[in-house]
């Protein structure tokens, strides 16, 4: 505001400025013309009633020297404006920099809200949501994958098929709350003590898969052992033991998803046919 008014002096000054210099420049040429060319002339006279002649330079220069003060007044006032049209365009920049700034917080907030919604959902799509790991969509998109590289890399890829034993007597007997907690607790018990590179999945009400990679079979029976023990010793806090049955296979040249699983199957099958709580290899 100040700096407004301060031009708006700045260019009445200028222009009452060449009133000013008019005025001098009329008084200056009657003190030159009474001291060097009319001496006998009083200054008075000389400023107030000049000649002819002199009234016609005098106006002259005054009205070029006032013609010369509005140029100036004229010229300032453009470049006030200038200024103001610049000072107006570089606050209109600002203000567009810091609207900008915040629509490009808020943009990278909603892609970052987005990419969590989307985490979860693809979580959401690929999770069992009563025990909290993979469930069978993401059990064939696994077993496919693994597939596919074991035909190059050699990993020794293994598929373990496991069941619950009796699993509908648990539910009939204590009802479905308790054969839920049944189920989750033992998804936590084989994550717990499956290897950190083996994949778990409850593919089916009671059934849960495990992919993993072994040298052998008989490495793949001593795993699938392992968590037979650990299941069967563990107190489900029913009253009563909880045994599961598990089938087991390796990856064979020639097979894909369908035949390894179905190998595997037939395993677990037949372990049940033998009496249950226990692990067939094929």
């Amino acid at each position: 505001m100040f700096k407004r008014f301060s031009r708006f002096l700045d260019s009445r000054i200028v222009a009452l400025g060449g009133f000013g210099i008019a005025f001098g420049a009329w008084i200056f040429d009657a003190y030159i013309d009474t001291a060097f060319f009319e001496t006998d002339l009083a200054f008075i006279d000389s400023l107030l009633n000049p000649e002819g002649h002199e009234v016609w330079m005098r106006g002259f220069v005054a009205f070029l020297l006032i013609v010369l003060g509005f140029i100036a007044a004229a010229l300032l006032k453009t470049h006030e404006t200038a200024e103001e049209l610049h000072d107006y365009n570089q606050a209109l920049l600002e203000r567009f920099a810091r609207d900008l700034e915040h629509k490009n917080l808020a943009l990278e907030h909603e892609i970052e809200r987005r990419k969590e919604m989307e985490r979860r959902l693809a979580e959401m799509a690929t999770t069992d949501p009563l025990t909290g790991i993979y469930n069978r969509r993401k059990f064939d998109e696994s077993l496919q994958d693994d597939i596919k590289h074991e035909s190059r890399y050699k990993r020794g890829l293994s598929l373990i098929v496991l069941d619950i034993d009796h699993f509908k007597r648990i539910n009939d007997q204590f009802g479905h709350d308790v054969g839920d907690r049944v189920l989750k607790r033992l998804a936590a018990l084989v994550q717990q003590h499956a290897r950190e590179a083996d994949r778990f999945f409850r593919i089916g009400g009671e059934e849960f898969a495990l992919l993993s990679c072994t040298d052998d079979g008989e490495a793949l029976v001593d795993a699938a052992e392992r968590l037979r023990e650990v299941v069967q010793e563990h107190d489900f806090g029913i009253g009563q033991q909880v045994t599961i049955s598990l089938g087991a296979s390796r990856f064979l040249p020639g097979d894909n998803c369908g035949s390894l699983f179905k190998r595997t199957d037939e395993a677990l099958y037949e372990a049940k046919g033998r009496g249950r709580n226990r692990v067939v290899l094929l």
